[in-house]
């Protein structure tokens, strides 16, 4: 399970950072949320050569998605300035990941402590690491998955003139996120069916903001719900078995 722990954790830890705009906007910031990540992920292999030796592969290969992509994901207004609360929203974003990385220095430092005890239990445990990424992997890493999947039919939209599918339109990263977010744990728990209920419900909320006249409107938002409920069930297929468990 320690090698399905790390063939599993370090692609999402190299990727997943790259898929959130306030974190892709800063290199420094992408940087510190890779190598936190990886450093968790392959803590059952330090202070051993091959895991510094992972280390260092999983932070080069996060440039080089990052260069091959090309990925800018921060929205600017009309104006050329930043969107409302971006700044905010990445302050935040910041002290989240110097919390986070504080939090698994005090594991390491001090294990004996309650919240270093409970952090140090959770680092070294197979299961909730590989769970952790399959759950990051869908929701973040599955958007760079379905966005360059959609591209083509989103140039295509483009032209539409409605504003309900604009608005739809600017939104479809984050609906995205929310949606794999939630088919993840429910193909993972193997309640699929649950899944399917959760799929058919936003399809009714989001086609009738749709015009009956956007047929590329319509394709993308039908083709981007489907790859995003298939990528969150890929990878929950994934994740069970490197649990070993069951596909479904």
């Amino acid at each position: 399970m320690e090698l399905a722990r790390i063939a599993i954790g370090l692609p999402v830890a190299a990727a997943f950072p790259l898929e959130i705009p306030t974190v892709n906007a800063s290199k420094k910031l992408t940087i510190a949320l890779t190598a936190t990540y990886s450093f968790i992920v392959l803590f059952p292999l330090l202070p051993s050569w091959l895991g510094f030796l992972s280390f260092g592969i999983t932070i080069g290969a996060s440039f080089a998605i990052r260069a091959v992509v090309k990925l800018d994901k921060v929205v600017a207004s009309e104006d050329g300035s930043a969107p409302w609360g971006s700044s905010l929203i990445q302050r935040l974003s910041e002290l989240a990941g110097l919390f986070a990385l504080i939090g698994v220095i005090v594991a390491i430092l001090f294990p004996n402590i309650a919240l270093g005890e409970t952090l140090g239990n959770t680092i070294q445990n197979d299961q909730a690491i590989i769970i952790c990424s399959g759950y990051l992997g869908a929701t973040f890493f599955g958007d760079l998955i379905v966005s360059h999947a959609v591209g083509p039919l989103l140039a295509n939209a483009s032209g539409d003139e409605s504003d309900d599918a604009k608005k739809l339109k600017n939104a479809g990263a984050h609906i995205g996120w929310i949606e794999r977010a939630i088919f993840f744990p429910l193909f993972a728990g193997g309640v699929a069916a649950a899944a399917a209920i959760a799929f058919t419900a936003k399809s009714l909320v989001r086609l009738p903001s749709i015009r009956k006249d956007s047929h590329n409107m319509a394709e993308y938002v039908l083709v981007g719900s489907m790859l995003s409920a298939l990528v969150a069930m890929l990878f929950a297929i994934m994740t069970r078995l490197a649990l070993g468990m069951s596909p479904i």
